[in-house]
């Protein structure tokens, strides 16, 4: 398996974990939806400090890198801030700023000069 499959692959397991939070409440209800949401914000804050650090690797010639690695980590603190709120049970507002959040940053990455240069596997599954 080439490099670019591997990360393909492992792009579409890292969705599994999401597919089961989401899916726990419907099927259980009760005491482990709350568990699962929780869960699912905690998942997914490190998701978003994960992929925040990669800014870090973006091309330093690349048009607006100083900011764009600025704007990457105020994601990652934004990141930890969401899993914050759920240890303080502010589970509405981790929601909230999750929602947001991720699209912000899909909007922030798929804007910038690195991910032009990605090859079409890591386009596609961005898109998904």
């Amino acid at each position: 398996m080439d490099i670019d499959n591997l990360k393909s692959t492992y792009g579409h397991l890292g969705f599994i974990p999401f597919a089961i939070f989401s899916i726990i409440p419907w099927v259980f209800g009760g005491p482990y939806a709350e568990i699962s949401i929780k869960c699912q914000l905690l998942y997914g804050g490190a998701v978003l400090s994960f992929l925040s650090g990669m800014t870090w690797g973006w091309e330093d010639g690349q048009p607006h890198q100083k900011s764009n690695l600025s704007i990457g980590i105020v994601f990652s603190l934004i990141s930890i801030a969401i899993i914050f709120m759920v240890f303080f049970e502010l589970i509405f507002f981790a929601l909230l700023a999750s929602m947001i959040i991720f699209q912000l940053f899909y909007h922030f990455e798929k804007s910038s000069h690195d991910f032009n240069e990605k090859n079409e596997d890591y386009k596609v599954l961005i898109l998904l």
